[in-house]
C-alpha cells in the first residue's frame, strides 16, 4: 500500500505560480484564511492528496456521503502576473515521519509548475492575553526581508515553526524562497479569562469577539 497518494484532476499552464500554505493548527488561523482566498477567489481545484499519516477518518457531507480526510491543492490563473496555488487540508501530519514526507511529495508536486515562492500561514500562541496583535515572520532567503519587514512582519529569534516550516525545507525549495507567517494570538484560556473580565466590568464590548489576526 501507498503511504501517500495524489489524485491530479488538471494539469494547467501556470506562469510562475506562488504557492500559499494553509493547514490546520494554533486557532486554524492558516487554513481559515487559505479558504478564505479559495472561496473570495473562486479558485479551481487541482488535487488532492490522501495519506496513511493523515487521521482514519471521514467526515459526512450535508447530502450523507462520506469524504476522505486529505489535503487538496487549487489553482488561480491571472492575467500577465504569477498565478496561484493554494494548499489546504482536513489534518497535518500525525507523526514527525509523516509530516516530512508529506511536505515532500506537495513540494515536489508544486515544483513541476516552476512555483517561483511559497508562503506558509499559521498561529503562534503567546501563552498571555494580546494587546498589539503582530505577525511572525521567518524566512529561508535574506533577500525576502525587506519588503516583509516594511509590510509589518517581525522577526524574533528562536520562535518555533510546526509543519509550516517544514514545507520550506531546503532539498525541495523553490527558485526565490519560502518564509512563513504566523498570526499572534492567546491561548484558549486566556480568551475564555479575557471575555469573563468584560462580563465582569460590564463592558458593552462583553459579546464581541477580539480582533486578533
Amino acid at each position: 500500500m501507498e503511504r501517500i497518494i495524489v489524485n491530479q484532476y488538471k494539469k494547467p499552464k501556470l506562469n510562475n505560480p506562488v504557492l500559499v500554505g494553509g493547514l490546520p493548527g494554533i486557532g486554524n488561523v492558516g487554513k481559515i484564511a487559505a479558504e478564505y482566498l479559495i472561496e473570495k477567489l473562486k479558485m479551481e481545484k487541482l488535487a488532492d492528496v490522501f495519506s496513511q499519516y493523515l487521521p482514519p477518518q471521514v467526515f459526512i457531507d450535508d447530502d450523507s456521503v462520506v469524504k476522505l480526510v486529505r489535503n487538496s491543492l487549487y489553482y488561480k490563473k491571472f492575467p500577465k502576473k504569477n498565478d496561484l496555488l493554494v494548499l489546504v487540508g482536513d489534518f497535518q501530519g500525525t507523526t514527525q515521519e509523516g509530516q516530512y514526507e508529506m511536505s515532500y511529495y506537495i513540494l515536489e508536486l508544486a515544483k513541476t509548475f516552476n512555483v517561483s515562492l511559497v508562503y506558509t500561514l499559521g498561529g503562534y500562541s503567546t501563552g498571555k492575553i494580546v494587546e498589539t496583535p503582530r505577525v511572525l515572520g521567518a524566512v529561508t532567503n535574506s533577500e525576502l526581508l525587506p519588503n516583509l519587514m516594511d509590510s509589518g512582519v517581525v522577526f524574533p529569534k528562536g520562535e518555533p515553526g510546526g509543519r509550516h516550516c517544514r514545507i520550506c525545507r531546503r532539498d525541495a525549495r523553490p527558485r526565490k524562497g519560502a518564509f512563513r507567517l504566523q498570526g499572534c494570538m492567546p491561548h484558549g484560556r486566556n480568551l475564555r479569562l479575557l471575555r469573563r473580565s468584560k462580563r465582569r466590568q460590564g463592558s458593552s464590548q462583553s459579546a464581541e469577539e477580539p480582533s486578533w489576526p
